[in-house]
C-alpha cells in the first residue's frame, strides 16, 4: 500500500514521462535506421528534416516538462504541508489520466481538437489543485 495517496499519481506521471521518452527514442532510432533522417538532425533543438513521427514524440516529451512541472511542485508542496483528504489525490489522478490521454492522442493520430480538450481538462484540474493548496495555506 502506498504511504500517501498523492504518491500514486506522482509515480504514474513519472512513468508516463519515461514511456514518452522511450517512444521518442524508438521513433528517432527508427528514423535514422530507415535512412529518412540523418543522426545529425537531432543535434539541435529545431530538428528540421526529421520524420513527423519523431518530431511528434520530441514535441510531446518537451511538453511533459512544461505544465506537468507545476503538477510535481503541487504534489510535493501538498506532501510537505501534510495536506490530507480525498480532493487532492482525486484531482492528481484526474490530471494524470488527462495527461495520459493527451499523450495517447498526440503520439497517435494527433487530432488537435481532442488533444486540446485533454490539455485544457488537465490544465483546469491542475489549477483546481493549486486553488485547494492555496486555500489550505492562506485560510488554514
Amino acid at each position: 500500500m502506498i504511504a500517501n495517496p498523492l504518491l500514486g499519481p506522482l509515480f504514474a506521471m513519472v512513468l508516463l514521462t519515461f514511456v514518452v521518452w522511450a517512444t521518442m527514442g524508438a521513433r528517432r532510432t527508427r528514423a535514422v535506421a530507415d535512412g529518412s533522417t540523418h543522426l545529425s538532425r537531432f543535434a539541435l533543438r529545431g530538428m528540421d528534416g526529421i520524420t513527423p513521427e519523431a518530431q511528434q514524440a520530441s514535441d510531446h516529451f518537451q511538453n511533459l516538462f512544461e505544465m506537468p512541472v507545476l503538477f510535481y511542485v503541487a504534489v510535493l508542496l501538498a506532501l510537505h504541508l501534510g495536506l490530507t483528504g480525498w480532493a487532492l489525490p482525486v484531482m492528481a489522478w484526474v490530471f494524470v489520466v488527462f495527461r495520459a490521454l493527451h499523450a495517447w492522442v498526440h503520439l497517435g493520430r494527433n487530432e488537435v481538437r481532442f488533444r486540446f480538450y485533454a490539455f485544457v481538462a488537465s490544465s483546469v484540474t491542475l489549477l483546481l489543485m493549486w486553488l485547494v493548496i492555496a486555500r489550505a495555506v492562506l485560510v488554514g
